[in-house]
């Protein structure tokens, strides 16, 4: 063969290797982008809060008002603290307070449910007004 046809050759070969490396890193993307995990909006609920149920380390408790942005494994419409650690009891603190004033509270979730009840979404923030 002439020297000139194996540099066509690979002239030919680079050109759609590169080309084929292409397509398969948009193909990778595009499956790397399907296999994600969805992202999960926190939601947001102020009003005054209803009923609290403890239940080993863990309160669960309702708030009356509208929640915006709601993640599909809450099934129930109610918050949960875990309380056994620092954070978790200072949450309660503040929510029992607020129960036994009749306060109205916000309430910020973390846009997952905890993985006690596996259907309640945790809180992440809670201020009374």
């Amino acid at each position: 063969m002439p020297v000139g046809l194996f540099r066509n050759i690979a002239r030919i070969s680079a050109g759609h290797s590169l080309r084929l490396m292409k397509l398969a890193l948009s193909g990778l993307v595009v499956m790397a982008s399907a296999f994600a995990p969805s992202v999960a909006f926190a939601s947001t609920q102020s009003g005054v809060i209803g009923g609290i149920n403890y239940l080993g380390g863990r309160v669960l408790f309702t708030v009356s008002g509208s929640r915006a942005d709601r993640p599909t494994c809450d099934c129930c419409n109610r918050w949960e603290i875990l309380v056994n650690d620092p954070a978790g009891q200072a949450l309660l603190a503040i929510l029992l307070e607020a129960y036994r004033g009749g306060r109205t509270v916000t309430i910020s979730g973390t846009g997952s449910c905890q993985a006690e009840a596996n259907d309640t979404e945790g809180v992440n923030s809670l201020q009374t007004l």
